[in-house]
């Protein structure tokens, strides 16, 4: 399992074991990382588990496709939803900033 670092909005480093096949959201929520409200399970429709991936760690994510991007159009350059990023064995040492909760 990849070990991913979890930045959260307090700035507290999180590293936790994420397995791969899981969504790095479904991941997060069940590491217990809280700054990942993920109210509609996945699905793309809220934006609540955001993340902010700095330019290194951006290029180790395949780019969104249109309906992510969608979600995204307002937000700035590397964000992304962690619902609709498959963890695989290729992002062991990446590090997410959580964006904070729009609410």
């Amino acid at each position: 399992m990849p070990e991913i670092t979890f930045v959260t909005t307090a700035g507290e480093e999180i590293t936790k074991e994420i397995p791969v096949g899981l969504s790095l959201m479904r991941g997060a929520v069940e590491a217990g990382i809280n700054d990942i409200l993920a109210e509609c399970g996945g699905v793309a429709s809220c934006g609540t588990c955001k993340i902010i991936l700095d330019e290194a760690n951006a290029g180790r994510i395949p780019p969104a496709d249109a309906f992510e991007g969608s979600m995204l159009e307002d937000d700035p350059e590397g964000w992304r939803l962690s619902c609709q990023i498959i963890v695989d064995d290729t992002l062991e040492g990446l590090v997410v900033r959580l964006a904070p909760t729009e609410y």
